[in-house]
């Protein structure tokens, strides 16, 4: 089986340290810290739940992954999938998508777009509404990567 996906045996066993690479790119093991909300500003939910992979080149070193929870986002990201959040890339560019908190502490994932500035939603669901930044909000990074494990 190692030959046949052309990995080492020790590899596949996860003798290795998983920090190594897959189809010739470097990973290595982000933590999954807990949930984000993807919908309306809610209390985003610290919940230790284990670690994701993505490629090194993609995040920064303090990088970490949220699970999604909600519908607002789910053209791109789905509820259930998570999230790599690079708190190191705090510059809003248009079309990018970010994890955001406002001045109550309460946090959602949203694309910004400019002239006007806002946090808008990538959703099959109507319900969901644009948030025109008017008020404090900060940035606590940018989505660098996503994934899921439905289906494993």
């Amino acid at each position: 089986m190692a030959d046949f996906v052309g990995w080492a045996v020790d590899d596949l066993l996860g003798l290795t340290d998983p920090g190594s690479a897959i189809a010739g790119r470097e990973v290595r093991w982000v933590p999954l810290i807990g949930l984000a909300p993807a919908g309306s500003w809610r209390e985003a939910v610290a919940l230790p739940m284990g670690q994701v992979t993505v490629r090194a080149d993609k995040a920064g070193k303090k990088a970490f992954a949220v699970e999604i929870s909600g519908d607002s986002m789910d053209k791109l990201l789905p509820e259930g999938g998570w999230a790599v959040i690079d708190p190191d890339q705090t510059d809003l560019y248009e079309n990018r998508v970010y994890l955001v908190i406002n001045a109550d502490y309460d946090a959602t994932v949203k694309r910004f777009r400019s002239n006007p500035a806002r946090l808008e939603p990538v959703s099959h669901n109507p319900a969901h509404e644009t948030i025109p930044i008017t008020g404090q909000i900060s940035v606590i990074g940018r989505v660098v990567a996503y994934g899921n494990d439905e289906g494993l």
